[in-house]
C-alpha cells in the first residue's frame, strides 16, 4: 500500500469496521477463526486489529489485507461480512 496520511489510515479504519471488523465479532481470516479484541486501528501503512485465535487466550496484532479495505471485495464483504459464501 503507497504512503498514507493520518487522516486516510482513520477512513480507512472506519472503513474496515464498517464491514464488521470490531471489538467481540469473530472473523475468518488467514485460514484461522479469530475473535476479535479491539476496533481497527493504524499500523505502520496499514490497518491492523486485535484478536485471539478461536479458543487461545494469546492476543495477536492481525494485518488487515489490503484487498478487504479496497476494491470488489470490500462491496462484497459488506453485503457477507462473515465470508459465508466464500470461507465455508
Amino acid at each position: 500500500m503507497s504512503s498514507q496520511s493520518g487522516a486516510s489510515l482513520l477512513e480507512l479504519c472506519e472503513r474496515v469496521k464498517s464491514l464488521g471488523y470490531t471489538a467481540s465479532n469473530r472473523i475468518r481470516i488467514y485460514g484461522e477463526e479469530f475473535d476479535l479484541v479491539s476496533d481497527p486501528f493504524p499500523d505502520g501503512e496499514g490497518v491492523a486489529i486485535r484478536a485471539t485465535v478461536r479458543g487461545e487466550m494469546n492476543v495477536r496484532v492481525l494485518r488487515v489485507p489490503v484487498a478487504i479495505m479496497q476494491g470488489r471485495f470490500a462491496e462484497i464483504l459488506m453485503r457477507d461480512p462473515f465470508g459465508t459464501k466464500w470461507f465455508s
